[in-house]
């Protein structure tokens, strides 16, 4: 999926509701966020997102939440950019795949891919591709889900104390999970990342490109 910079979304620029959507992928978020966001014109961008059905909404913890649709998803992965060549577009496809099998022999990530698929441009015969989208599974390296949950705790303590900061639980819950996912997209913009149960895949064409070895 690709969009115009220029365009805008809701009264905002489609890039920068772009960026909300992928910055809150993972766990969702909550309106008090989008106000951050956005500031006065949070209620509205919600609302139209909500409508359109690029979010639903969900109750964790007692509080109510907003999560991306498999359209929500597509939007947060669209690219503004210029394509580019099948060749830059493998290497990094290949430097992901490298950095699967790095985090599966580091002690300090918790969790390991257990699968990747990849959809998109990429499974194209085009010379040119938007970009490189994966759909990635992860699960616990620990298989006591006592001791994984502690070690997570423990990981998450550690991050605050060196100054990550957290927005509240849910993100501090998460935070081990997430930095094995910003390990695995390496700061590159042609990759794109989603979640495995992404609604993406219930339509898109794929092909797994990493199992776990087990």
């Amino acid at each position: 999926m690709h969009i115009d910079s220029h365009d805008q979304l809701a009264g905002q620029p489609i890039v920068a509701v772009r960026s909300f959507l992928r910055r809150n992928a993972f766990g969702g978020f909550r309106l008090a966020d989008a106000e951050e966001a956005f500031g006065p014109a949070a209620g509205h961008v919600v609302a139209f997102l909500e409508k359109e059905g690029y979010v639903e909404t969900f109750t964790e913890f007692d509080c109510n939440r907003y999560q991306n649709t498999a359209e929500g998803g597509a939007l947060s992965l669209a690219s503004a950019a210029k394509p580019v060549r099948r060749a830059t577009a493998q290497k990094r496809l290949d430097e992901f795949l490298a950095r699967c099998r790095e985090v599966r022999m580091r002690p300090d990530m918790l969790f390991k891919v257990s699968r990747a698929v990849l959809f998109g441009s990429m499974l194209s015969d085009k010379a040119l591709v938007g970009d490189v989208d994966l759909a990635v599974t992860l699960a616990p390296k620990e298989h006591d889900r006592e001791k994984h949950f502690a070690l997570c705790q423990k990981q998450s303590r550690e991050a605050a104390r060196s100054g990550v900061c957290f927005s509240n639980f849910v993100e501090q819950l998460a935070y081990p999970e997430v930095r094995v996912r910003q390990f695995l997209k390496g700061k590159s913009r042609v990759l794109q990342l989603v979640l495995g149960t992404d609604g993406i895949l219930k339509t898109a064409a794929q092909r797994v490109v990493y199992e776990d070895p087990g």
